[in-house]
């Protein structure tokens, strides 16, 4: 939202000639987020009706759960449960249109689709007089590529007040004209399986994921493709700790706001930017955003197990790796490497370190056995 605020900002500043001061005070009178609208509805104005009739929620796979509402608004409900409890304070009517992506879930108590339908049956189930009627696309009511296989009701739904309209799903990007292949090419790839992957691969012309074992070839690449307007960054993930060693030791931070907004505004020149190469934002720094290209640093947070061929799932802790063992943690590491890959609209260099034979937190055999299954999987090599 930060860098959605500051670009409408500018360009109005540019088009209007007003400071860009009193632009950025208009655009933020204009668009707010989810949360300040919970604050005002659930603790400045209680038993207001919303002025609003229809909410967007964007990315709304990633809604958080009850205990998470316990902890922000002493309510133990989710944040599905809120907006619908809110909305339903209108006499009349209310719509909340929910934008559903797939496999992005990587803070904590962010629970997925199945939120929404835990808050819809039990919303419904004790309506009086009141029932929200649901139309979705059948991937999200049955499981399917798209949502990365998550489902709004557990156990499926037949009640009345649910349809299924295959026109609200969306099959063609606006991000990339390869992105649907992309999206799968990387669903296959987290979910181990670099035969489906390699399928996807070859059956998309101009496969737009490339492969290097060089962090300098792979800024080469980027420098080549950015011409013109086209945009190019680095990203890796927050838990890959041990890429300080080739000098990327420093990631955009979400807390310095104004750092976010130039690096993804600015032009090329501006060592602030993301075309310096310099500074690599992470999974909650780019989740939501694109550039033209981008390039993946691959991180020891998730390796691929030589012995059985299985992803490994770690976090850096004093001076050495652990091994991770709860689901929601190793989950969290992959939707943050699905985050990712799937930045780009036009192509994609993952760069994997070579490593070092006399540091074991930088293991070559860990890093060789990644790029050997990503090349399977049918990445380009460079």
């Amino acid at each position: 939202m930060t860098v959605l605020r500051e670009a409408l900002a500018r360009d109005e500043a540019n088009r209007t000639g007003n400071t860009l001061a009193t632009t950025r005070r208009s655009v933020r009178a204009e668009i707010q987020g989810l949360m300040n609208y919970l604050k005002e509805y659930l603790e400045q104005h209680p038993n207001d009706v919303p002025v609003d009739h229809v909410i967007v929620f964007d990315e709304a796979q990633r809604a958080w759960d009850a205990e998470y509402g316990a902890q922000k608004f002493d309510r133990t409900k989710s944040e599905p449960a809120l907006f619908l409890e809110i909305m339903d304070r209108h006499p009349d009517w209310a719509v909340i249109i929910a934008l559903v992506g797939g496999g992005q879930e990587i803070h904590r108590g962010e629970r997925g689709l199945s939120e929404w339908g835990n808050a819809l049956e039990d919303r419904n189930g004790n309506a009086e007089g009141k029932v929200w009627e649901v139309y979705a696309a059948p991937d999200v009511l049955a499981g399917g590529d798209a949502p990365a296989w998550q489902r709004l009701f557990n156990q499926g739904h037949q009640d009345a007040w649910v349809t299924s309209d295959p026109k609200l799903h969306l099959p063609v990007s606006v991000r990339s004209y390869a992105c649907l292949a992309t999206n799968q090419w990387v669903n296959a790839i987290l979910d181990g399986s670099a035969d489906h992957a390699a399928v996807t691969a070859r059956e998309t012309e101009d496969f737009p994921i490339f492969l290097t074992r060089s962090l300098e070839q792979a800024r080469v690449w980027l420098r080549e493709q950015a011409r013109g307007h086209r945009r190019c960054g680095l990203v890796a993930s927050s838990g890959a700790r041990r890429l300080r060693a080739a000098g990327l030791g420093v990631s955009l931070s979400e807390n310095d706001l104004a750092d976010v907004a130039n690096w993804y505004l600015l032009p090329k020149g501006d060592i602030r930017s993301s075309y310096a190469l310099e500074v690599t934002a992470n999974e909650y720094t780019c989740q939501g955003l694109e550039l033209d290209y981008v390039g993946v640093c691959w991180g020891g947070d998730l390796i691929r197990n030589g012995d059985n061929d299985v992803w490994t799932y770690r976090q850096f802790r004093g001076s050495r790796w652990q091994a991770i063992q709860a689901n929601d943690t190793r989950s969290w590491i992959v939707n943050k490497y699905r985050v990712l890959l799937t930045r780009a609209r036009l192509g994609t260099m993952i760069w994997v370190p070579e490593g070092d034979v006399e540091d074991e937190t930088r293991a070559i055999k860990d890093l060789d056995a990644i790029a050997a299954f990503l090349k399977a999987a049918g990445a380009r090599p460079l």
